[in-house]
């Protein structure tokens, strides 16, 4: 974790996804802000985090296969860094994982 990531524990995260979830459904919650935030290990599996706030954000580690990641602001540099596992995730850009590493980072 680096001095400036910000730590959450998994009952937060888990928190801010079920409520992102229901921002997403035009229900009351709030969208996802994981700026800055250690992820580094977390579990977010299938989690929708469309349109979240992932600035900065440690994902090192994290599990994120089949998430959705559809409009997070994740940078290129933060997923490039992180030995993440994303298989089967939805990229920022909308395309899967598989064809963002094989355009993006051409392996």
């Amino acid at each position: 974790m680096s001095s400036r990531s910000i730590p959450f524990q998994p009952t937060e995260i888990e928190a801010m996804v079920a409520s992102h979830k229901r921002w997403l459904n035009n229900e009351p919650g709030s969208r996802a802000d994981f700026r800055k935030a250690d992820l580094s290990g977390a579990d977010l599996r299938g989690a929708d985090l469309s349109d979240s706030d992932m600035e900065g954000a440690d994902i090192s580690n994290a599990d994120l296969t089949g998430a959705d990641l559809t409009n997070s602001n994740l940078q290129r540099k933060d997923i490039m860094s992180a030995g993440a596992f994303l298989e089967g995730a939805t990229m920022p850009d909308g395309r899967s994982w598989e064809d963002y590493r094989r355009n993006v980072f051409r392996f």
